[in-house]
């Protein structure tokens, strides 16, 4: 028997719909409405399920957790967090999958406190659940359209601390016969990302992939408990030699990055073939063991790199950055030498700031305005 309790919840009752001793899969569509997963529990908590197994008997009891993201000319349309967390799902389902947002997404609110510390009341709020898995990884596209995300929350006690590598908004990203995975046009802001090792603000770890992050910024914080964190990527590697190239451009990291070791502004740790263009670090970045690295805090010696026009909060420059001031970032400065570059298949006109209306930092609103100067 088939219950449709209303339109967001499905209930599958089985009593004579299947022989007991024989193996049945559950519908994954039901009355036109798409299933995500199946539960036994009606809070939708637990372990999924995909079948009746063989050794079942009696009335059984499934719960359907039905979509809230529509699918529209090929791409599911995200527009609140419920649909992020669905389209998780559908990724652990199937990875090569495209997903945009619609509007700004908020997860939990207040989860910093303004000091930019952890709210000491968010173990109260929802875990988040990384976009894509060693298992199931992330294989598509992913189009933020200029929206923001906020209030992600992922943080595990300590003992339970191997379950919690490749963190980020998106945990794990691979993709098959060299087709590109793209990132793109969101921030992320005001939220937590604590893991063991490879944990990013945009992407825990990439490996096997052609990847492009472009436009993308990270607001928040980024803790690995044990080695290598980052604003955009945590760590990008390759099992098969020349499988994987790592393109990061028009982006920027102003959170704060910890790690006993290797912490970088935009990249953790790299040993692929990197490019990192037009971005910048105005974030804080704390590593116990070794020196941390505003925009690649380890690049192998045997993988190329092209990194260029990219700034760094300070004093000196480093290897990957250019030093300014914080007067640099706060007038424009910076932003004009942003929003001019034009090399290496890069648009750098997605960069602004309005410094007199106030913006603190370049931005993506793609018009510089200053006292002297209106540049568009």
């Amino acid at each position: 028997a088939m219950v449709v309790e209303n339109f967001t919840n499905v209930k599958f009752v089985v009593e004579d719909g299947y022989a007991e001793g024989v193996e049945t899969m559950l519908p994954m569509n039901v009355e036109g409405k798409s299933i995500l997963a199946w539960y036994r529990n009606s809070d939708y908590q637990g372990d999924t399920y995909d079948r009746i197994y063989s050794h079942e008997s009696g009335e059984q009891h499934y719960f359907g957790r039905v979509s809230s993201v529509k699918l529209v000319n090929g791409c599911y349309e995200i527009s609140d967090a419920e649909g992020l967390y669905d389209f998780a799902l559908l990724v652990s389902q199937d990875g090569e999958i495209c997903g945009k947002l619609t509007k700004d997404i908020v997860d939990n609110e207040n989860v910093l406190e303004s000091d930019g510390s952890l709210n000491p009341y968010v173990y109260w709020h929802r875990q988040w659940t990384p976009i894509g898995s060693v298992f199931n990884p992330f294989k598509g596209t992913f189009d933020g359209q200029g929206h923001s995300i906020s209030g992600l929350f992922f943080k595990k006690d300590v003992v339970e601390q191997y379950g919690s590598n490749r963190i980020g908004l998106f945990g794990y990203v691979e993709s098959n016969n060299n087709k590109v995975v793209s990132i793109k046009n969101l921030v992320v802001k005001d939220s937590y990302i604590w893991g063991y090792e490879n944990v990013g603000g945009i992407i825990g770890e990439a490996r096997n992939v052609n990847l492009i992050v472009e436009t993308c910024g990270f607001e928040g914080v980024v803790t690995a408990e044990n080695s290598t964190a980052a604003g955009i990527i945590g760590y990008a590697n390759e099992t098969q030699m020349g499988s994987t190239t790592i393109v990061v451009r028009n982006s920027y990291n102003r959170g704060l990055l910890k790690s006993y070791d290797r912490v970088g502004g935009i990249i953790g740790a790299t040993f692929v073939q990197t490019q990192v263009l037009n971005s910048y670090n105005m974030g804080t970045l704390e590593a116990q063991s070794s020196p941390s690295g505003q925009i690649i805090a380890y690049a192998s010696n045997g993988a190329s790199r092209l990194v260029e026009n990219n700034f760094i909060i300070g004093s000196e420059d480093d290897d990957f950055g250019a030093a300014k001031s914080a007067e640099d970032f706060a007038n424009g400065s910076v932003a004009e030498l942003l929003h001019g570059y034009s090399e290496n298949g890069v648009d750098g006109s997605i960069w602004g700031q309005n410094v007199t209306a106030g913006d603190k930092y370049p931005n993506f609103s793609g018009s510089i305005v200053k006292p002297e100067l209106v540049l568009t």
